[in-house]
């Protein structure tokens, strides 16, 4: 009966570690800084990114991302993979560029329409109030930026213009300040 126990605790211990034992590709760094907004993509509910112009029925529209250009960087008091002798261990999988997310933190976003929205808001104005962004940002604010995008659902659609698209400006704590405009889609 030990031996059985014995075989069967060898067997799997020596299953998990060889395992962890991989040639990863090695990493830019394991931290990102965020350069830029790279794009704005609106999404249909099923996944599938709307090119500019592109009519859809508001029910099919499942938001837009707001999508960052990054760089990496990597810190000394970043913890690394543990190193044993035979090769780097990792925990079941490799390590990804910017796995340890960016040390920026959110101080705003808005988001502004380019055309009429409803009797409330006209072009111009910020429809930030529509996304929940205070309360999402309060959250945000206290941990640093996990993420490449932020991720916008549009609660309701517009009522003045059949047309949608909106300005993001992100600040950063830093001062650090990015804008870009959407594609624009049309609902039906």
């Amino acid at each position: 009966m030990k031996r059985k126990i014995l075989f069967t605790l060898f067997f799997t211990l020596g299953l998990t570690f060889i395992a962890c034992i991989g040639d990863c590709p090695p990493i830019e760094g394991d931290y990102f800084r965020l350069t830029g907004i790279r794009s704005i993509n609106h999404q249909s509910k099923d996944g599938v990114y709307l090119e500019e112009g592109v009519q859809i029925k508001f029910e099919d529209y499942r938001g837009f991302n707001c999508n960052y250009t990054v760089s990496y960087y990597s810190s000394l008091e970043a913890s690394s993979p543990i190193s044993s002798g035979l090769g780097q261990l990792h925990a079941l999988d490799c390590l990804n560029e910017g796995w340890a997310g960016s040390e920026d933190y959110y101080e705003s976003i808005e988001v502004i329409t380019l055309n009429d929205f409803n009797d409330e808001y006209r072009q111009g104005d910020t429809i930030s109030e529509l996304f929940n962004l205070a309360e999402n940002l309060a959250f945000h604010d206290s941990i640093p930026i996990r993420d490449y995008f932020f991720y916008f659902q549009l609660p309701e659609p517009p009522t003045l213009s059949s047309a949608f698209k909106v300005k993001v400006i992100v600040e950063l704590q830093n001062g650090r300040r990015f804008e870009k405009e959407s594609p624009t889609v049309v609902f039906l």
